[in-house]
């Protein structure tokens, strides 16, 4: 499996990179405004106030999104990250076993004295990786600027955060990959059925605060228990963490149990 692992990251090498770049790029640009708008903090938060609640939940409903303590929800943690995160995610679930299967090679791997089952465990670790890193990187570089800024929120603060986001993004990942591993059909619809999932989530979470109705479907949803505002805030709320990482695991073993009994090709 360590081969199949090293491959798969070296294939990707260039793509870590260039991804890890890109999101620290974004993570720069949103907390180097925080001294621009530390002054008008005020003012600022009374415009957003006046908007509707819904969407004021679109960009994580803090009320006071412009100050020191939140001003990293609302800007970075509660939007951007997982944005970017998902769109990395959910393309890495669709292609790291499809893309293979479409070409032809996968066929040539199982032909190795390798399982299905570490074949499978191989990709999905390779994703986890290359995901990870950019995480890692991404909360290094935030971390700086919060320094360097005067963000007031600790390391402990950022990395449980950043674990949120990443544990969310990697929920529809995951189900991407289960699809792209249960067979041809699903493999078709994986990348747009997943990607509906994610923005679905976020919309009707946003809605609910104006929509009633929507609370008991939205609480199906990922994003419905998506709060890195209380991790921001030193409120360490473990338990969505913990629902994520079930997710992630149910999905991986629907995924395997597919995948070691469908045909490949």
């Amino acid at each position: 499996m360590k081969p199949l692992i090293r491959w798969g990251l070296r294939m990707r090498r260039a793509s870590t990179i260039w991804w890890s770049i890109g999101v620290s790029a974004f993570v720069t640009l949103e907390i180097s405004f925080f001294p621009a708008f530390k002054n008008q903090a005020q003012q600022l938060n009374q415009t957003i106030g006046q908007l509707p609640t819904a969407v004021k939940s679109l960009i994580g409903d803090s009320g006071n999104y412009f100050s020191p303590e939140n001003y990293l929800n609302s800007r970075v943690f509660y939007l951007v990250i997982p944005i970017l995160f998902a769109i990395l995610m959910i393309g890495l679930g669709c292609s790291l076993l499809a893309r293979e299967e479409q070409d032809g090679t996968l066929e040539l791997l199982l032909s190795r004295p390798v399982s299905r089952g570490r074949l499978l465990a191989g990709k999905a670790l390779t994703g986890i990786y290359i995901s990870g890193t950019i995480a890692l990187v991404s909360l290094i570089v935030c971390v700086g600027l919060c320094k360097a800024v005067g963000l007031p929120n600790s390391l402990a603060e950022m990395g449980a955060a950043m674990l949120e986001s990443y544990l969310l993004c990697l929920v529809f990942g995951a189900f991407a990959f289960m699809l792209t591993s249960l067979g041809k059909a699903t493999r078709g619809l994986s990348l747009g059925l997943t990607t509906c999932l994610f923005v679905g989530s976020y919309v009707l979470t946003g809605l609910v605060s104006a929509v009633d109705w929507l609370k008991w479907p939205a609480r199906l949803l990922p994003y419905y228990y998506f709060n890195p505002e209380k991790m921001l805030t030193g409120q360490y709320a473990w338990g969505p963490v913990i629902g994520y990482f079930l997710a992630v695991v149910v999905f991986a073993w629907v995924g395997w149990l597919g995948f070691r009994r469908r045909d490949i090709g």
